[in-house]
Formats: C-alpha cells, sequence, structure tokens
C-alpha cells in the first residue's frame, strides 16, 4: 500500500507508508520524552510482520531521553505471509525515532527474526532456538505460512524444555517469580515461566 496505486490521484495514499514499513504489528507503543520503560522476563512467540511498533507523538521526533530496558525475553518468529520483501520472519522492533529512543537489550533469546541481526542486539545475545515445550517447528507449510499456528500452537506451550538455553540465563533485577507464580530460578530463567 506505500506504492500508488494505478489510476489513483498523486499523493492519494502516501499517508499510509508508515503503516507499510512496520507491515503489521503484535503491540504498538507510544513512548513519552524522558520516560523509562522495563520489558523482562516475557515469552513472544509470534508471525506478525513487527512485534512492537514504538513511537513518541508527543515529542516527534526528538523524543528526548526515551529508554525502553529489553531484557529476559524470548522472542521466537515465525515466517509470516508474504510482501514484496519475500517470506521474511518477524521484525522485533520497529523504531522510526531511533535516533533519539533508546532500546538497551540484554539476555535476551532471539530466534527466526528478520534480518539475522540478533548477535549484534545488546549484550548476552542467544541466537538459537529456545526449545519450548511442543514447540512448532519452524518451516511455512504448503498452504501459507499462518498455517502453522492454526492450531499448532493453541497446542504448544511456553515452559521451556530440560535442554533449553533459557534455563537460567537471565540477568538479575526481573520479577521473583514467573507468570503462574512459580519462584524464579537463580540465576533467572529467560522467558515468561520457568521449567
Amino acid at each position: 500500500m506505500s506504492e500508488p496505486l494505478a489510476g489513483a490521484p498523486a499523493g492519494y495514499n502516501r499517508y499510509l507508508s508508515d503503516f507499510c514499513r512496520a507491515a503489521g504489528d503484535v503491540f504498538s507503543a507510544n513512548i513519552s520524552a524522558g520516560s523509562t520503560w522495563t520489558v523482562t522476563n516475557n515469552s513472544f512467540v509470534f508471525n506478525s510482520p513487527t512485534l512492537l511498533d514504538i513511537s513518541c507523538p508527543n515529542a516527534y521526533p526528538t523524543c528526548s531521553g526515551a529508554k525502553i530496558n529489553w531484557s529476559n525475553n524470548i522472542v521466537l518468529g515465525y515466517p509470516n505471509i508474504p510482501t514484496v520483501y519475500g517470506t521474511p520472519g518477524p521484525a522485533i522492533f520497529y523504531n522510526p525515532s531511533s535516533k533519539y529512543i533508546t532500546i538497551n537489550t540484554s539476555n535476551n533469546i532471539e530466534f527466526g527474526t528478520r534480518n539475522g541481526a540478533c548477535s549484534s542486539n545488546g549484550t548476552n545475545a542467544i541466537c538459537t532456538d529456545p526449545l519450548l515445550l511442543n514447540e512448532p517447528a519452524q518451516s511455512v507449510t504448503a498452504q501459507g505460512a499462518l498455517d502453522v499456528f492454526t492450531p499448532t500452537l493453541n497446542t504448544s506451550s511456553f515452559y521451556p524444555t530440560s535442554i533449553s538455553p533459557a534455563n537460567n540465563a537471565g540477568t538479575t533485577g526481573g520479577p521473583s517469580t514467573d507468570y503462574f507464580g512459580a519462584p524464579e530460578t537463580s540465576p533467572a530463567t529467560i522467558g515468561a515461566v520457568v521449567q
């Protein structure tokens, strides 16, 4: 939709270009100038083209001093519907104000994400399969990428297996319990739940 439509008046869809660069979000977030967000101990399993679309509408483009601390998260992406870019894995962030919004990442597992950028994302990035219980295979079916989630994802689990690289690989400072209330391990387990 960022390309002109045949026969449309000049400038007809010029406001859709931001929408198309992110190409579909799991979360859209507005951060204020000077704010600090902490996003820790989550498990994201998705096939939408972008996990987190970040903006700072009240202070765009400066967003002076805005910061996101992103740690102990599992990001497991699956190929999404074909686009002009082919059938890529999803992107983690779309940050048009990257000159002003700082994202600090540490101790995250990133697998199946676009651009193969995992090893350059912050400190202690783990660029391998998180090996979650009953995790769907990383493939696109003959019927299309969305089929991998129907019903396979609904029957999978966010628990790490006993050989998961998430076990005891997190950084300190996160919650003391997991999503279900089980005590966090020491060192922390990456993701929303412990084994």
